[in-house]
């Protein structure tokens, strides 16, 4: 079987070996349903000896759960628990259908697919010369008519629909079928949708079963009284199915109209939302250049504060000097001339002066330039007496390495090593002496440039000041 079949198609079995046991197959692993196909003891006492042979029981139910509607059809034959010779057990078998049902066409084959299942238990778990049970059923792996249950799966259509404004399930019934009835009662049941009404419907071949039902209270119709009122009620069922149909073109229109109020009022939302945004954006425009020339405003008003500032300031410092101006007397003109007359009386005498200084300084100038050669000539002859005690170093320094180096010298060379050694106090008293001489050199050109200083700044001097300065 396909696992797409599998998602709409259930299946399994029914029994009594030892107490109510089933295992169900397909859909409902998933949905576990396979208890609620536990035949009631109130009809189980009503099959016939198992030792007899006689026509199944069948069960047709509806359940609505979980937003899910499932349609089960069961069928039970009689049979011995397992050690046990008690009426009212069973076995059998179901087949169920989730959100659809069996079509008219493929009802033999489902009444056939569970005789299938049913005789597979019996020749698999059931002592056919007891009929009894021999072994329990719970979790056994069973042979399913794959075949008929793909035809069954494939041809399966929408459910009825529900034309009974009470929709609770009240009580049970049960319709007594002649020979051969018992297929064109499962297609009525199905077509006119009784199963909403009732929460189980039995009905069967047996006249066995029929005489025992007959006992019970329980709603008993023939097959019959089912055809008539089926029949019957076809015109208004049309009636009813016509409204119904009305009503659900009505109702997806009215959920259409709901819908495109939705979108006008979304759309309506969004246009208005869209039109506040633009005008929020042209009053953030608007506020902006208003912030703008605030800010431009304040830019004025602080460059104005500034040029305030300035003027105050120059304001205040010409009152200032103006006030410093009226205080001053200014002389006649005749005191200009005098002042005038003054200040080049002034300039002859500095520059007579200057000319005085030029004179004096010439000779000064002149010996200066003499002790200037000196001390050249002096520096001369102080570096010549250098350079010969260096090379007097040298010399006793060559004189050494070659004494040590070689003992075979000549007796010239001794006597004149002699000599230079005689010679060496003279020299580095002569060099003192320079030294001396250098120094006392130096002081008379310390006294010269002081002297030279003097006469330049009485040069530089007033002609009142030039006394004090050269006394």
């Amino acid at each position: 079987m396909s696992i797409e079949n599998k998602k709409y198609l259930g299946w399994g079995i029914v029994g009594t070996p030892a107490g109510r046991q089933q295992v169900g197959y397909g859909v409902d692993k998933q949905l576990n349903l396979a208890k609620t196909f536990d035949l009631a003891q109130e009809f189980g006492g009503c099959l016939i000896d198992p030792r007899q042979n006689d026509e199944p029981l069948y069960r047709l139910s509806y359940l609505a759960q979980n937003d899910i509607s499932v349609i089960g059809v069961a069928e039970y034959r009689s049979i011995f628990e397992q050690g046990q010779t008690r009426a009212g057990t069973y076995f059998g078998a179901f087949i169920e259908t989730v959100n659809f049902q069996v079509d008219d066409k493929t009802i033999p084959t489902l009444l056939s697919a569970l005789a299938h299942l049913s005789f597979f238990q019996f020749e698999n778990f059931i002592d056919p010369d007891k009929r009894a049970y021999t072994q329990s059923i719970n979790g056994v792996e069973i042979q399913a008519p794959h075949e008929k249950l793909d035809e069954i799966a494939q041809g399966l259509t929408t459910l009825t629909p529900n034309y009974l404004t009470q929709t609770s399930q009240n009580g049970d019934v049960y319709i007594h079928c002649q020979k051969g009835e018992a297929e064109e009662t499962l297609k009525l049941l199905l077509k006119t949708g009784v199963f909403y009404r009732y929460k189980q419907i039995f009905f069967s071949e047996s006249q066995y079963i029929s005489s025992q039902i007959q006992r019970k209270r329980v709603e008993q119709i023939s097959f019959q009284q089912l055809q008539a009122i089926t029949n019957g009620n076809q015109p208004w069922l049309k009636e009813i199915s016509y409204l119904r149909s009305a009503i659900g073109k009505l109702q997806a229109d009215k959920k259409q109209i709901e819908t495109d109020k939705l979108n006008l009022q979304k759309n309506q939302a969004q246009m208005v939302a869209q039109e506040l945004q633009e005008k929020e954006a042209q009053l953030q425009k608007v506020v902006s250049q208003y912030e703008q020339r605030a800010i431009h405003a304040e830019q004025q008003l602080q460059a104005m504060n500034t040029f305030t500032v300035l003027g105050q300031q120059i304001y205040g410092l010409y009152d200032e000097q103006k006030a410093k101006l009226e205080g001053i007397v200014l002389p006649q003109k005749k005191e200009q001339d005098q002042i005038l007359e003054a200040i080049s009386s002034i300039k002859n005498a500095v520059a007579s002066l200057k000319m005085d200084v030029n004179r004096l300084n010439q000779p000064q100038t002149t010996e200066n330039e003499e002790k200037h050669e000196d001390n050249t000539v002096l520096t001369w002859i102080f570096g010549i007496f250098s350079l010969i005690l260096l090379l007097i170093f040298l010399g006793n320094l060559v004189w050494g390495m070659f004494i040590s180096t070689d003992k075979t010298i000549s007796e010239q060379d001794y006597k004149r090593y002699l000599e230079l050694e005689r010679q060496h106090p003279a020299l580095i008293q002569e060099k003192d002496d320079l030294t001396r001489k250098v120094s006392e050199l130096n002081k008379d050109k310390k006294r010269l440039e002081s002297i030279e200083d003097k006469w330049n700044q009485c040069f530089k001097a007033e002609k009142k000041d030039k006394e004090k300065v050269c006394k």
